[in-house]
């Protein structure tokens, strides 16, 4: 497949799973402790990819790069997606994705300055301002109703947004075994291992009941574990070690309006003029950061 189909396809993928990801987190977590649900998506899909490899005869992983994956695993799954899911409990599935808008500006900001990349073109900062412009013309209710729950779950969301940039920005340099899915199953084993510590130690683990979880939260937590976890995180993996990370961010963005739609279609979220205006904010942002980010031909 060449590059350029690859990019797309791995884009789309990022784009649509993950815009999923919100409502299915809100279904798991309505009869499923949250971190329950993390622990368990992240650590079967895990245990899955890593027999699957072994069994091809991919070589093992060195200490350092477990190390790495551990770090890796720690900030972009349990405290990012950890905190994501614990969120859901207080957040209807669109809000939840609109409030991390701030993350594209996390990543541009700390790949130029703290990994040296290169310098943001004029367009891509254009784009990510008026993206987040979208993001705040959603999310503007959240601040006007005040309630305590939107609020801490609002903050933990601000948090998760920090974490999921570092851990993304970190990976990027980090060692990793030469097969990017071998990386994936050892990031997935990592931070799904931290995230069973917290279950059990919380006792969020001793409260899930399975004779009273929802079919409805069996399909979420299925979405979650295969499309979320397994197809998404893969091709963000790739992009990452792939395509320059404003391009990246750019899921930040569509994911909030694929989240929304989707709200809207199976949970009874609104949909109005507002969100339609923000769509089409978020879409100019995608087309500046795409433009901002093409090759200068040589000469």
């Amino acid at each position: 497949m060449p590059f350029p189909t690859r990019l797309v396809v791995a884009l789309v993928s990022v784009y649509v799973f993950w815009g999923g990801n919100f409502l299915a987190a809100r279904f798991a977590v309505e009869t499923i402790p949250p971190v329950s649900v993390t622990a368990m998506r992240f650590s079967l899909v895990g245990v899955l990819l890593y027999v699957f490899l072994a069994l091809r005869g991919v070589a093992r992983a060195g200490w350092g790069e477990w190390r790495d994956a551990a770090v890796t695993g720690a900030l972009l799954l349990t405290l990012a997606n950890g905190g994501l899911v614990w969120s859901q409990q207080f957040l209807p599935s669109g809000m939840a994705s609109v409030l991390l808008g701030t993350t594209p500006m996390w990543l541009v900001t700390m790949d130029w300055l703290w990994k040296r990349g290169p310098k943001p073109r004029p367009a891509v900062f254009a784009g990510l301002f008026v993206g987040f412009l979208g993001i705040l013309l959603l999310a503007r209710h959240v601040v006007l109703k005040g309630d305590g729950a939107y609020l801490l779950g609002g903050t933990v969301l601000m948090g998760v947004s920090f974490c999921w940039a570092l851990g993304s920005i970190y990976s990027r340099t980090a060692r990793k075994p030469p097969n990017p899915l071998l990386g994936v199953a050892m990031q997935m084993l990592c931070g799904g291992g931290l995230l069973w510590c917290v279950a059990i130690l919380s006792g969020a683990w001793g409260r899930t009941d399975f004779s009273a979880v929802s079919l409805k939260s069996w399909m979420g937590l299925l979405y979650l574990t295969f499309c979320g976890s397994l197809l998404g995180y893969a091709a963000y993996i790739w992009l990452l070690n792939n395509a320059p990370v404003s391009l990246v961010a750019t899921y930040a963005y569509v994911n909030p309006m694929v989240a929304v739609l989707l709200g809207w279609l199976f949970a009874g979220e609104t949909l109005g003029l507002r969100e339609g205006v923000a769509a089409l904010l978020i879409l100019a942002a995608v087309v500046l950061i795409t433009y901002g980010n093409r090759r200068t031909p040589r000469k």
